[in-house]
């Protein structure tokens, strides 16, 4: 029966899952071992066939299992990436079931990931993990040469961006740190949402004061051109007191690229205050309802509704006639 099924369903994923529920009864141990000659005969060069053979030697130690797969490695190129993947995964797998043999297993994984990078199948997954292995004193130079090639192969990866900025951070100072900085920007600035990410980390690795120089200053680099950073920029600027962050805010308020949020943060911020500058907050939610107001009805009940709080009400009024 198990025979027929194979036959109708040709997918390796199919015998495999008929490997796992049939072993479940010994006394069908003999159908399970015609399930692996079937496997092997009939799709010889799927990587799921080489995992399966290779996890089944885990029963003989973790060695004959890593064998078997740097044997399907090499013999097929193919399906290496993918098969490279599961190795990867079994061996990180593997303390759980030989918690006693972590020098054993991490050579292995090593050697693996040696074995990754030399055929180019390291994801950046991978990378981070390797990165982790590797001690920043005593491999310094082995792991800044592992950055550094990672990065040439995955040049907008912002998490290879923040490793770098943490190692170099770590270990060459700060001319070298904002050397890494620079190129990190430029390397993710096609997109805006990593550029804020890089600067997130810059700014949790520095303290305040010189996190905000790096914003602020002659060299700043911050695009001010994208709006998430603008952003960024005017939370940076509120922890360091209204007036500061009026002065952002007042900086960007109307010039493009134009975005609502950032009228909504500083609304945010000034009602945030203990005694409220209604006159400040007025002039936040008229911007925003002057430049947003089409596409963002709810600005003008924020108008009306400060108006009201102010004991206006014909303001209130004026101002949801204009909102219509």
């Amino acid at each position: 029966v198990a025979t027929n099924a194979v036959e109708s369903i040709k997918d390796p994923k199919f015998v495999v899952s008929l490997i796992a529920t049939i072993r479940r009864f010994q006394f069908a141990e003999s159908v399970v071992t015609d399930l692996f000659d079937i496997l092997v005969e009939k799709f010889p060069s799927s990587p799921i066939t080489w995992d399966t053979l290779a996890r089944e030697k885990l029963k003989e130690g973790i060695v004959p299992c890593v064998e078997k797969y740097f044997e399907g490695l090499e013999n097929e190129k193919d399906g290496s990436k993918s098969l490279f993947q599961m190795a990867f995964t079994t061996l990180i797998d593997l303390p759980t079931l030989y918690p006693k043999s972590m020098v054993r297993i991490t050579k292995n994984i090593l050697r693996l990931l040696n074995y990754g990078k030399e055929h180019n199948l390291l994801s950046v997954d991978h990378i981070k993990f390797w990165l982790q292995l590797l001690d920043d004193e005593t491999q310094k130079e082995k792991k800044a040469d592992l950055l550094s090639e990672a990065l040439q192969q995955y040049p907008d990866s912002v998490d290879l961006w923040k490793e770098q900025l943490v190692f170099t951070n770590k270990s060459k100072g700060s001319k070298g740190f904002e050397k890494s900085f620079s190129e990190a920007l430029e390397s993710v600035q096609a997109d805006s949402s990593s550029s804020v990410k890089i600067w997130e980390v810059m700014l949790s690795l520095l303290d305040s004061d010189a996190g905000w120089e790096l914003m602020n200053g002659e060299s700043a680099l911050l695009d001010t051109n994208n709006p998430s950073l603008r952003l960024l920029h005017l939370d940076r600027a509120s922890y360091r007191g209204v007036a500061t962050a009026r002065e952002v805010y007042t900086a960007y308020r109307d010039q493009p690229p134009f975005n609502s949020a950032l009228h909504w943060r500083m609304a945010d911020i000034e009602r945030a205050e203990a005694k409220v500058d209604l006159g400040q907050l007025r002039l936040v939610l008229t911007s925003l309802c002057d430049y947003h107001g089409q596409e963002e009805p709810q600005a003008w009940m924020e108008a009306a509704k400060l108006e009201t709080e102010a004991n206006k009400p014909l303001e209130a009024a004026k101002i949801l006639a204009r909102g219509e």
